[in-house]
């Protein structure tokens, strides 16, 4: 490929404009990065008396999120925090309100949604967490 160099104007063999071209990824190099990054999880931060995690679990459930394609990529981690967070999720940091839920890999929070407005607010949320792998 021949190109001129902006400086004097001359041709230059191998020059490419100022863009650096890449190879494409070889399928197997962006597999071995998912396989090194780790499962992600979903981590469902209760309480035991909160009338929302209740409502949550009415509208949506467990069950539901494990079975649906989201849940699949994201197994959901269910957390008391009614005595404060378990030692493996001391990198959470600031939680103030129940339930929140925390797409985690390899012990790095991607995002949250603080609160339950709903199953329709919470899946359409949930697209956009997962989204963020």
């Amino acid at each position: 490929m021949r190109g001129k160099c902006a400086l004097d104007g001359r041709a230059r063999r191998g020059h490419t404009g100022g863009m650096l071209r890449l190879p494409p990824p070889r399928p197997w190099d962006v597999l071995r990065r998912l396989i090194a990054a780790g499962p992600a999880r979903l981590v469902m931060l209760e309480r035991h008396d909160c009338p929302f995690c209740r409502l949550w679990h009415r509208e949506v459930g467990e069950r539901a999120w494990n079975l649906s394609d989201l849940g699949r990529r994201a197994p959901l981690r269910r957390v008391d925090v009614a005595g404060g967070l378990p030692p493996d999720l001391g990198f959470l940091g600031e939680w103030r309100l129940t339930p929140s839920f925390v797409l985690v890999r390899d012990e790095t929070e991607i995002g949250r949604l603080v609160g339950y407005r709903g199953d329709l607010f919470f899946w359409q949320g949930a697209e956009q967490l997962i989204a963020r792998l």
